[in-house]
């Protein structure tokens, strides 16, 4: 196995997939009324908040997860101006070159890419309570990227913006970047920080006698 849409058809198991314990399965609140930003990605930050360097295998195995996309296209998924790389962690901005291994540009840069401890509404997480915060699982930048074939539902989300209907009080979620689905994934700095969270009050447990629900799917 080796594209992402054999991959991600390979998730329609018979039996639910479940993370091993004490991990459950959670799924990011999208937001409600009243809205507090509209048309804009639906990002939150995990805590500690920071960014992980994003290298050579970690570049490779998200463009295999999002192999409908162009090389150039999915270079725009992690422009400076996007949501996981702002500012000088991104491609074409203040923090260029930056090594970019899927298009073969500045191999050798002094500076990798980095992206931001951030998950968005929809996505699915793997996590346990702990007080008010959930401890999240998340894929450890620091060390070697896993096979696409290894990558759990769990550790991915898919990008989305958040919107409201002409009422102002329902939430219309929509793609990310320019009506092409992108999938992120979750990544942290583990050997920074060994644990990162997320307020439980953003999330909700998935009841797992019922299907996953699309990232899409309001509320």
């Amino acid at each position: 196995m080796s594209d992402g849409s054999t991959y991600r058809a390979a998730l329609q198991p018979a039996e639910p997939l479940r993370p091993p314990a004490p991990y459950r399965l959670y799924r990011v609140r999208h937001d409600q009324y009243p809205f507090w930003r509209t048309n804009l990605p639906e990002v939150h930050s995990m805590f500690p908040n920071h960014y992980a360097p994003f290298g050579r295998g970690w570049q490779l195995l998200e463009r295999q997860l999002n192999d409908h996309l162009t090389d150039s296209k999915w270079r725009a998924g992690h422009g400076y101006k996007r949501a996981m790389n702002n500012g000088t962690h991104g491609f074409g901005g203040p923090g260029e070159p930056l090594t970019d291994f899927v298009n073969g540009l500045n191999i050798g840069a002094r500076n990798t890419l980095k992206q931001e401890a951030l998950v968005m509404g929809g996505a699915i997480l793997a996590g346990y309570p702990e007080g008010d915060n959930l401890v999240v699982h998340t894929l450890d930048a620091s060390g070697a990227a896993p096979r696409l074939e290894d990558l759990k539902p769990w550790e991915w989300f898919t990008a989305v913006n958040i919107d409201t209907d002409a009422t102002g009080k329902r939430g219309i979620v929509r793609r990310f970047m320019n009506g092409e689905e992108f999938f992120y994934l979750i990544l942290a700095d583990r050997r920074r920080y060994p644990k990162v969270t997320l307020p439980l009050a953003k999330v909700q447990e998935l009841d797992m006698t019922q299907p996953w629900p699309s990232p899409y799917q309001w509320p």
